[in-house]
Order: structure tokens, then C-alpha cells, then sequence
């Protein structure tokens, strides 16, 4: 699992369990959240469900690999989680 940060900066995550609970992804995106799958891989992307509302800091990074794996238009806001599919709880 890695954290993809607004402003850039990409770090590892390890959750204090097996899997990645609710109350910590909250954490990570900083309110509700919403997962997003991916189509390579197997992976989700776990972003703030309201980061274009509240507004959160576009984050380009996410925001591209987003693009490329789905094909649509839209931008991420706010820091992001990757995860595989199995690390959700």
C-alpha cells in the first residue's frame, strides 16, 4: 500500500492489522472516503469522497494514474491510498 500525498510525495503504508480498517483509511484521505477500482493489477484507489467539495489540493499524481487505468476525466482530490484488492477490510 502506498500513500500518493497532494503535494506530491509518495509513501509506504502499513496498516496495524492484516488488512486496512475503515477508521484508518479515513485517515489517510481525511473524511469519508470512496474506492475507486482499477483496471491493472487489481488495485483500488481509496480517495475523500468530498476533496472536490470541501476543496482539497488537486493531486496530479493520483490523478494520473487514475486516468490511465479507467480513461476518464476526472481529478483526484487530496492525499490518496493504492491498495490491492485483499487489503481492504
Amino acid at each position: 500500500m502506498r500513500i500518493i500525498y497532494a503535494d506530491g510525495c509518495i509513501e509506504d503504508y502499513k496498516p496495524k492489522g492484516k488488512r486496512v480498517t475503515l477508521e484508518e483509511m479515513q485517515k489517510v484521505v481525511g473524511g469519508y472516503i470512496e474506492i475507486v477500482s482499477l483496471a491493472s493489477e487489481k488495485k483500488r484507489m481509496v480517495v475523500n469522497e468530498e476533496g472536490a467539495i470541501i476543496p482539497l489540493k488537486p493531486n496530479f499524481i493520483a490523478t494520473m494514474i487514475y486516468r490511465k487505468e479507467t480513461g476518464s476525466t476526472s481529478v483526484i482530490y487530496g492525499d490518496a491510498l493504492l491498495t490491492d484488492w485483499n487489503d481492504i477490510d
